[in-house]
């Protein structure tokens, strides 16, 4: 029963990935394709989650943190990008 479970979830997030990637096709600025891209990392997130949880494997735990981290760290680089690129 738990399988099943947590094979919809996976199921369900990889539809999740190709609407997103549907979206960036279609974006049509890049502030549009910046967020895309940290929707994929947090539908990354997710998939490790649910391995974590599924092999029970801590490391998918660490690397989801990591990923986490970098995500975030891309996510204000690309802002602050944009923000200097459209000032001038």
């Amino acid at each position: 029963m738990l399988n099943a479970v947590f094979v919809i979830a996976f199921v369900v997030m990889m539809m999740a990935l190709l609407f997103a990637i549907i979206r960036l096709w279609q974006g049509p600025s890049t502030v549009d394709r910046i967020v895309i891209f940290d929707l994929f990392a947090s539908i990354a997130i997710g998939l490790m989650a649910i391995a974590f949880l599924w092999l029970d494997t801590s490391i998918m735990l660490d690397v989801g943190l990591l990923l986490s981290v970098v995500a975030f760290v891309g996510t204000i680089g690309f802002a602050r990008y944009t923000e200097s690129r459209e000032a001038e």
